[in-house]
Order: C-alpha cells, then sequence, then structure tokens
C-alpha cells in the first residue's frame, strides 16, 4: 500500500533513451580511419554485429559504413597518373566547420615532394598539400596526388588544374555562409629537388644553382660542386621573370602564372632538411669520420665518450625532448628531431671540451644564430643573426675548406631573410607535411592501383574529419 508507483516519464522514456545512444554508425566510421582498420577486418566486425537484433540498423559493407566512392576520376599523365582532389574544395571543408567572425582573410602554404611507396619498386608519390598558416593546429590536407614512374615529367600538367583553382581563389576568395574570406599564398615548400621541378630551375649542383642568389658554383679543388661567394648579387622576382639570368632557369614553369614573388615565396630556410638533416648530420658525421679533415676528426675513445655524455642527459631530458636521447652507435638511425634535439639542446652542453676551440666556435655561432631565427622573441636580433651565419660560413671555409660549401652550407646564409619575410623557422618547416606524406603512404595496401587506394582512404578521411567537427 506504501508503494508509489509513477508511470508519469514513461512517455519520454523512449524519446530520452534514443536521444542519448551514441550514433554508433558514426563512431565505427571514425574508429575504422583512425586506426587504419582494413575493409575485410571491418566488414568482419559488421557481420558480428549484425547478428544481434539491436545492431540490425548497421551496413553488412565496410565501403558503406566508410562512405567509400566508387569512382575515383584518375587521369593518365607521362608515366603516371594524376588524382586532382581541388584547393577550394579542401579549404572549404576545413573552414565550413569553424566560427569566421575573426577570420576575414587566410594564407595558404602549398608543400610539394615526393616519396617512394615500395621498397622494391619504382613506384613514387607526388601529393601538393595544402595547410592555412592562420590555422596551425588543422594538419596539412591533400589537393592533388600523382603516382609513376619517377617525379612528374612535366610540370605544366602537374600544375594543370592547380593554377585556374588557386587564381580563382586568389581573384574571387571564398564565400562561406554570410563570410567573405579573402584568400592569398603564403609559400611553397619544397626540398632543393622538389623546389627546381616546381619553379622549372636548374638543380641545386649546377653551377648556378642557388635559388636565392647569383652565386657561380666552384669544383676546381674537388669533384663536388661548392658555393664559398658570400656578397653574390640577390635575386629578384623581376630578375627572375625577365630571364636575367638564363643559365639559371631549365623551363618556363606554370607557376609563374600565379600573382606571386618567384624569390621570396619559396623559402629555403626548411629546418628539417636544410639544418636539421643538412648542415648538423653533416657537422657529425664530418667529426666522426674525419671526412673533413684530421684537424676536427675524433678518436675513437672521443666518440665514445660523447655517446655516454649523451645517454647521461636522459636523466635531465626536459619536457619538450619527447624522444630518449641515442648514442652515436644508433646514429645511422637517428631521425630528424634527433638532429635538431642534438642542434638546440645538447651539442652545446656536451661538445665544449670535446671539439677544439676553433670548431667549437664555428658550431657556436650556428647555434646561437638558429636560436635566433626560432623564435619570434629575439626577432630584434635578426642583423646579429645574419653576422653570426656569414661568419659561421667564412670560418667553415677556413676549418674544412671551399670545396667543402656545399648548397645546404650556402644556403645558410639566406636563413635571415626568409625568417624576416615568413616570420621564425617554424612557420616554414615541414615537418608537419612529411607527417602527412608518411600517412599517405600507409594508406597503400597493395600493389593494385595504389593511386586509387590513397584517392579512396583520402576521401574516407575527409567524411571523418566533418563528423569529428560536427562532434566537437
Amino acid at each position: 500500500e506504501n508503494i508509489n508507483l509513477d508511470y508519469s516519464s514513461d512517455e519520454n522514456t523512449e524519446d530520452e533513451e534514443e536521444y542519448n545512444t551514441p550514433d554508433l554508425h558514426n563512431d565505427i566510421h571514425i574508429w575504422a580511419i583512425e586506426h587504419d582498420i582494413k575493409h575485410d577486418a571491418l566488414t568482419k566486425l559488421l557481420h558480428i554485429l549484425r547478428q544481434f537484433p539491436m545492431f540490425q540498423y548497421l551496413p553488412l559493407d565496410a565501403r558503406t559504413i566508410l562512405e567509400t566512392p566508387r569512382h575515383i576520376d584518375v587521369k593518365p599523365m607521362g608515366n603516371g597518373e594524376m588524382w586532382y582532389h581541388g584547393v577550394k574544395t579542401v579549404v572549404c571543408k576545413q573552414l565550413e566547420q569553424l566560427n569566421l567572425d575573426n577570420l576575414p582573410k587566410i594564407s595558404i602554404r602549398f608543400h610539394v615532394d615526393g616519396l617512394q611507396v615500395f621498397k622494391s619498386s619504382k613506384i613514387d608519390v607526388w601529393p601538393i598539400l595544402c595547410a592555412i598558416d592562420e590555422l596551425p593546429n588543422i594538419p596539412p590536407q591533400v589537393v592533388a596526388i600523382y603516382c609513376g614512374n619517377g617525379k612528374p615529367s612535366c610540370v605544366s600538367e602537374y600544375f594543370e588544374k592547380f593554377i585556374p583553382d588557386v587564381q580563382d581563389l586568389i581573384r574571387n576568395g571564398l564565400k562561406i555562409g554570410m563570410h567573405h574570406i579573402i584568400v592569398s599564398i603564403k609559400s611553397f615548400l619544397c626540398d632543393l629537388p622538389a623546389r627546381a621541378f616546381v619553379k622549372g630551375t636548374v638543380y641545386y649542383n649546377h653551377r648556378y644553382g642557388c635559388s636565392k642568389c647569383t652565386v657561380e658554383g666552384e669544383n676546381d679543388p674537388g669533384p663536388r660542386m661548392s658555393y664559398p661567394t658570400l656578397n653574390a648579387p640577390k635575386r629578384t622576382n623581376e630578375s627572375f621573370r625577365r630571364r636575367q639570368d638564363p643559365s639559371h632557369h631549365h623551363e618556363t614553369s606554370i607557376i609563374e602564372e600565379l600573382p606571386i614573388d618567384m624569390i621570396t615565396a619559396f623559402p629555403v630556410s626548411d629546418d628539417l632538411h636544410l639544418l636539421h638533416l643538412g648542415v648538423m648530420k653533416r657537422l657529425v658525421l664530418g667529426w666522426m669520420e674525419g671526412k673533413f679533415n684530421y684537424h676536427s676528426k675524433w678518436p675513437a675513445a672521443i666518440t665514445k665518450k660523447v655517446s655516454r655524455r649523451l645517454v647521461k642527459l636522459n636523466y635531465y631530458r626536459p619536457k619538450e625532448l619527447h624522444r630518449n636521447i641515442r648514442d652515436l652507435n644508433e646514429i645511422s638511425r637517428w631521425k630528424a628531431t634527433e638532429w635538431r634535439t642534438f642542434l638546440m639542446y645538447t651539442g652545446v652542453v656536451i661538445l665544449k671540451d670535446i671539439l677544439k676551440e676553433d670548431v667549437f666556435y664555428n658550431f657556436l655561432l650556428l647555434f646561437c644564430s638558429i636560436t635566433i631565427c626560432e623564435s619570434r622573441h629575439y626577432h630584434h636580433l635578426l642583423p646579429v643573426a645574419e653576422a653570426m651565419l656569414q661568419e659561421f660560413v667564412k670560418t667553415y671555409i677556413q676549418l674544412y675548406g671551399r670545396d667543402q660549401i656545399v648548397m645546404n652550407i650556402h644556403s645558410i646564409i639566406h636563413v635571415v631573410d626568409d625568417v624576416r619575410n615568413h616570420g621564425p623557422l617554424l612557420s616554414m618547416s615541414t615537418y608537419p607535411f612529411e607527417n602527412e606524406l608518411q600517412s599517405i603512404k600507409k594508406k597503400v595496401r597493395n600493389g593494385n592501383r595504389p593511386l586509387v587506394q590513397i584517392a579512396r582512404r583520402q576521401m574516407e578521411k575527409s567524411h571523418v574529419d566533418l563528423l569529428k567537427a560536427k562532434k566537437g
């Protein structure tokens, strides 16, 4: 008699349960993409779930739940094929889910580079990636991908759809809802071979290969081309477009149709390739293996001493360093971030009594100048960094010889100009783009039409990005 049965809320119970039930369809979609679940494994999972009545609404095939496109528009090109997704398509998808009240204009960074898909094959992919400078937390997106034997044979054909797409964005901007957004190009980030391909210039080991100045290479002291001149006249957009240095040009690139500065829009100060895998790696290997001269060569005992000190630093490793510090026995497997750690953190600590005084002074010039260039806080010291980098190359010549000034070492003198035009080195870093390249490589699961596989995985991923944006 004292039991009170209240059924007043029964009418809403069913609606509340339906409202609070997670969207399993979308959650499985997101989970499968984030963890790179293969189609056959996902299909098997769906068949297991479908055995229960409550999951009868789920599809039977992975391609349905992932919204995998049936047709991918791939165009034959040279020795391969090209898939073009579109700059406007990619940028709109990134912006549609954002609050655009405080984003009246955007500047886009593009990245072009190639990578080998299979170790036992000559198949390469050359993606065009883009990132919005004002949205650094959004990872780079795929605009287009070429896949074939080696690099694309024709730069004009490679950028055939890209150029009018970008021209339209620059001319008309983007209309998203009630917002009109102005679009500009910030930069093209490429390594040395890719930059020469995109600009239609000679390669970096050519006598007139520097993209920033008119230095003339020398190869008299040895077999390699060196560039020891420090005060060569700088190239300008006007001199480039007028072909004032015809020996620097290999062909006319379709990129010149864009309203960009053909010199400043192509920075050479890519920290990954120029500094970490370039200059720093060259220095350490030169000291260890005696590639420079006996004056700077490390005896075996010194190499072991440096290794011990590197390992010992793990006890004091700052939280900014996410990798354990490895010794020199593992140097052939060091990643680019480990070379950065040596340049910016550990090297200056352990090399003071290892290197001879003049060699250590040369390293300190590099360390101090790059420290200035990495932070906006030291922007007022850029003239000091510029003088230091000039001195670095001068003392490098004195220590190791004129024939050791390869293009990476020569390009050091142009770093400060790039920082003035584009901001700190982080603004020109290709680390995020290289991470995306590795992600693209993982999308190839077998040797059957790798470009179509990448395109389909990319379209599936773009659907997930939208789902996550709606959830968040």
